[in-house]
């Protein structure tokens, strides 16, 4: 190989490699991000899956205050919303800002990488926040409910009847008491049951039959009538 192409080749490879530093140099890093709160990445990022940043797009609901074409500030998220991170994109990379490095509202100076050998803020091209919908779970509570029970025990055919007594007093007072009664119980009947009466004829008669005394009495006021009636004859015919 001639000695000119030699030098030509060598000179070509130094200019490949000089350009590829310089493309690496313009190329935003971690530490090109001009802020502490921010984090650098090279190239474009126009969603929140671009981002690497969960939710959705969330920008248009936010309160931001641009003050110059290279600075904003958020001053505003409403209630509801949770911020997952802040895109601001200008020249070749973009900024990602994590709401666990900015603390508290509001989120002032926000800006893309620098860029060029002195570090300058670039204008920004665009920007985007992406963020979730915040869900309140409420607490489940178990409610156990006890089985009947009752302390009063009635028996069948048995009722409780309250009643209800309201005294006036002088003052104009009235006053209610209830109290409760309950009704006499009576005890169910039972109807006897007949024992068979057995036949005469089986049992020995002990009955007094006085037909006969009759008879006798009779004979014999018949025959002291006629003694008497005698006699009285007797005593008329002696004298």
């Amino acid at each position: 190989m001639r000695p000119t192409t030699l030098s030509r080749l060598l000179a070509l490879t130094l200019l490949l490699s000089a350009g590829l530093l310089g493309s690496a140099a313009a190329q935003p890093t971690a530490t090109s991000a001009g802020d502490p709160r921010a984090t650098a990445f090279p190239g474009n990022a126009t969603t929140c899956a671009h981002a690497n940043l969960p939710g959705q797009l969330i920008t248009g609901q936010l309160t931001v205050n641009i003050a110059t074409g290279s600075h904003l500030t958020i001053t505003g998220v409403p209630l509801g919303l949770t911020v997952t991170g802040i895109v601001v994109k200008g020249g070749p990379g973009y900024n990602v800002y994590l709401p666990a490095n900015l603390g508290l509202l509001p989120w002032p100076g926000l800006h893309s990488p620098l860029v060029g050998q002195n570090g300058n803020i670039p204008e920004i091209s665009h920007w985007f926040a992406c963020g979730q919908t915040q869900t309140t779970t409420k607490p489940t509570t178990s409610t156990t409910t006890k089985p009947y029970s009752s302390s009063a025990t009635t028996k069948p055919g048995s009722s409780t009847a309250s009643t209800t007594a309201t005294t006036t007093s002088g003052g104009g007072t009235t006053s209610t008491s209830t109290a409760a009664t309950t009704p006499r119980t009576t005890a169910p009947t039972s109807t006897p049951v007949p024992v068979p009466v057995a036949d005469d004829d089986d049992l020995a008669n002990t009955g007094f039959d006085g037909g006969w005394l009759i008879g006798l009495g009779a004979a014999l006021v018949f025959a002291g009538g006629l003694v008497l009636g005698m006699t009285r004859l007797r005593t008329r015919r002696s004298r």
